[in-house]
């Protein structure tokens, strides 16, 4: 997701929320200045924030609803059948790096790269004319992941009955993909080095491992704090926490229900 804001009102939203330093938004303008790009991508290269943070901080300023990966459509064929009632070549879509859905309630859904370009809104409003266009805001790997999941699946449609079975064992595998890419996800945001995943009869147990980082790597800020709580040590694959008394406690490792 990139939206095209200048830098001086995005950055003073920021700011006053705690969310960046000074130092930050200078390093954001001088990378503008000499590379150009838009600010949300900016702030986010140079590690200044978080996309989900600074997702939520948009959300609020333009209005827009933020859908992650748990609330978008995980079967590309979804994408596929609204794009095909809005009478608009796939090719177009991608260029445009946004994809279209039926809502439950038969509104028209888009992600897209940048959800305020006015050309999109135009052509959804002309392609759509009875229906209600809700924009949403997602992180750019979600985006990135569905644009080519629907480009692929485009190809398959145009080489044969074969790679569309095997699109289609692929959708229907698409909970299990879901699942390992949040948890890739989440090891990604707490900067794990590595993930143990230990499944059981009923149970899998998944357990994040962080060792310590040089604070050069630390500019990618971690924001989701699920699995490790405050002030956590990690050694050798073991979390000790401080409690109240002073004593060390070893918390349980995360445990979901297959």
């Amino acid at each position: 997701m990139e939206i095209q804001q200048g830098l001086s009102f995005l950055g003073e939203q920021l700011l006053e929320k705690g969310l960046i330093t000074h130092d930050d938004l200078q390093k954001a303008e001088s990378f503008q200045k000499r590379i150009g790009g838009r600010t949300a991508a900016v702030l986010t290269r140079i590690g200044a924030i978080s996309e989900d943070k600074l997702l939520q901080v948009l959300s609020e300023m333009l209005h827009i609803p933020v859908a992650d990966a748990q609330e978008l459509p995980t079967d590309p064929r979804v994408f596929c059948q609204c794009i095909e009632k809005s009478g608009i070549e796939t090719d177009w879509w991608i260029d445009q790096e946004a994809l279209v859905w039926e809502g439950a309630d038969k509104q028209i859904c888009c992600i897209a790269r940048d959800p305020l370009n006015d050309s999109l809104a135009e052509v959804l409003n002309r392609v759509f004319p009875d229906r209600n266009v809700d924009f949403f805001l997602t992180c750019n790997y979600d985006l990135d992941r569905l644009l080519d999941t629907v480009s692929r699946l485009k190809s398959a449609m145009s080489h044969g009955e074969n790679d569309i079975e095997q699109l289609r064992e692929l959708a229907e595998e698409a909970p299990v993909i879901e699942f390992v890419n949040n948890l890739l996800s989440q090891a990604y945001n707490q900067r794990a080095s590595d993930v143990h995943v230990e499944p059981g009869e009923h149970i899998l147990e998944v357990r994040f491992r962080r060792h310590f980082i040089h604070p050069f790597f630390s500019a990618t800020r971690a924001i989701r704090r699920d699995f490790f709580p405050d002030q956590a040590d990690f050694r050798h694959g073991h979390c000790r926490t401080p409690s109240a008394s002073g004593r060390t406690t070893e918390p349980t490792s995360e445990r979901r229900q297959r």
